[in-house]
């Protein structure tokens, strides 16, 4: 009796091939999800900046120069990304801003739904763009309004539950 033990050409090669079918696949799933950490990291960061403007505002009825926001410019950008922030001045003080991701490297391939999110952007007043690669309306409160009317068109929001700029924040019970 003759025995062979070990494995055939052909048993190899199909081996060979189901592995590579599997890596094809793969691949591009886990390149997406890669994308979407770095994306969802920026964004967690410019919304740490866009608070620290906002208690700013809040101490000093302004928001800080260029200069002073410098170290949390900085701090928000990733190895991905490169942040900015630009203000809007009226009489000589910083009245709104806008920061700005830019997407470098491979991140610049990222998109949602069929918009890139190559460049992201967050202003003072809540807007996210483009709104696909935010997610969801939660990761920011939105200002509330008559459908389709932009933010100029909507009136300040008063009450217990609101604050400048209008953001329609939670309320607590019994407010």
């Amino acid at each position: 009796m003759n025995q062979n033990q070990g494995v055939t050409l052909i048993e190899l090669i199909i081996t060979v091939a189901i592995i590579g079918i599997l890596a094809a696949i793969a691949f591009p799933s886990y390149e997406k999800y890669v994308q979407r950490t770095h994306r969802s990291e920026v964004i967690a960061n410019m919304s740490e900046m866009a608070q620290w403007l906002e208690r700013q505002y809040s101490k000093n009825n302004q928001y800080p120069t260029a200069a002073q926001s410098a170290a949390q410019v900085s701090a928000a950008g990733t190895d991905r990304y490169t942040v900015a922030i630009a203000f809007t001045q009226t009489n000589g003080r910083n009245t709104d801003y806008s920061i700005t991701a830019t997407a470098t490297g491979p991140q610049t391939s990222d998109s949602a739904d069929g918009q890139s999110c190559a460049t992201l952007t967050l202003t003072a007043i809540g807007n996210q763009t483009p709104a696909a690669c935010w997610n969801s309306a939660a990761r920011w409160p939105r200002r509330v309004g008559p459908a389709g009317a932009q933010a100029a068109d909507r009136g300040p929001l008063t009450g217990p539950c609101s604050r400048r700029g209008g953001f329609r924040l939670p309320c607590a019970a019994g407010l």
